[in-house]
């Protein structure tokens, strides 16, 4: 097939803001009008937007296709402190939002330069912003134990499974708080119920008696049970492969 070299367009549409421009430009590739060889044609479609906000929203989407992450969250953070954006209504602006509040968007290396974007889009109300900059924050118990715990509190409230894996983690280690094995086994159960696959492994590996502990941290928490080890990992590679809790 024809081979082309991708940087150009790639750099022109992550730094690219004229909304019309991008919405034409997303419009035909998401709809399948033209080929992604001919971006150069594409870029001819200058259809009047009749949306502002939905011409950003496909902006957004063409960026994240493009797998341009990092730069399309930079591009909400600009976009939230625009008066577009503080004339949406609360149902808009939380569509909006839900947009990049995958781990897709989020799957970028991260770095301590990334903290204020990741604390700004957390406090947006993005779910993967909040586990995120608490996971940072955390630094392996190392960090600002407290602040992470707040934070993975703010991702739990938002629907991230995520958060509340890692609040489970948080009782199992000790950070900010005594151990407990009962605290966390609830939290990595209602961390699966949001679909969170690592929490029905985490369930496998304590059910299998593998997670080192006390006696005194283990009091009240259901014992290890070999049948219950093999029903969490049948779980947990259920979730892989379908994306969907068992209930």
């Amino acid at each position: 097939g024809l081979k082309i070299d991708s940087t150009v367009w790639r750099a022109r549409i992550a730094s690219a803001t004229d909304p019309k421009l991008l919405l034409s430009v997303a419009k035909a590739l998401h709809g399948g009008t033209i080929p992604r060889q001919e971006f150069a044609l594409a870029m001819r479609y200058t259809a009047a937007a009749a949306d502002p906000v939905a011409a950003k929203e496909f902006q957004i989407k063409l960026m994240l296709e493009l797998k341009l992450q990092e730069a399309a969250l930079r591009e909400i953070a600009r976009y939230a402190e625009t008066q577009a954006f503080a004339g949406m209504t609360p149902e808009r602006r939380v569509a909006f939002l839900r947009i990049a509040d995958t781990p897709y968007a989020f799957s970028f290396g991260r770095t301590p330069s990334h903290e204020p974007l990741l604390r700004q889009l957390a406090e947006l109300g993005m779910k993967e912003a909040a586990s995120r900059y608490a996971w940072m924050l955390l630094d392996e118990g190392a960090g600002d134990v407290a602040a992470a715990r707040i934070w993975f509190e703010k991702g739990a409230q938002f629907g991230s499974g995520a958060a509340l894996r890692a609040i489970g983690y948080m009782h199992m280690r000790g950070f900010g708080g005594p151990k407990s094995a009962p605290k966390a086994v609830r939290a990595w159960e209602d961390a699966y119920r949001q679909g969170e696959t690592y929490a029905a492994y985490n369930l496998h590996v304590y059910y299998a008696g593998e997670m080192e502990s006390t006696a005194a941290v283990m009091e009240g928490a259901p014992a290890p049970d070999p049948v219950k080890a093999f029903e969490w990992m049948q779980r947990a590679i259920f979730l892989w492969t379908n994306a969907q809790p068992i209930t």
